[in-house]
């Protein structure tokens, strides 16, 4: 997910985007109740899901840095779709 997330943020830049947008996860900053985060709170990353989602944010913003694309991060808290819902 991190490299291949890279390369198309990279791709992208290059073919005149201006704008990359990441749909990472809330899951970032852990487990919990909490309904608000701010952009500086610590990640506390648990598991493969959340530290490749992190990973690939961080790598993001190095190709935003070095491509002048503007990098958006989207964390939704739930995903829904036919009929089911999956907590992030």
């Amino acid at each position: 997910n991190v490299d291949g997330t890279q390369q198309l943020a990279f791709a992208a830049a290059q073919a005149g985007a201006r704008r990359f947008v990441f749909c990472s996860s809330v899951r970032i900053f852990g487990f919990g109740n909490q309904m608000r985060w701010h952009e500086d709170d610590p990640r506390t990353t648990s598991d493969l899901y959340s530290r490749g989602k992190a990973l690939a944010e961080h790598a993001l913003l190095r190709v935003g840095r070095a491509s002048g694309i503007e990098v958006v991060n989207i964390r939704p808290r739930f995903i829904y779709g036919n009929g089911i819902s999956v907590r992030t």
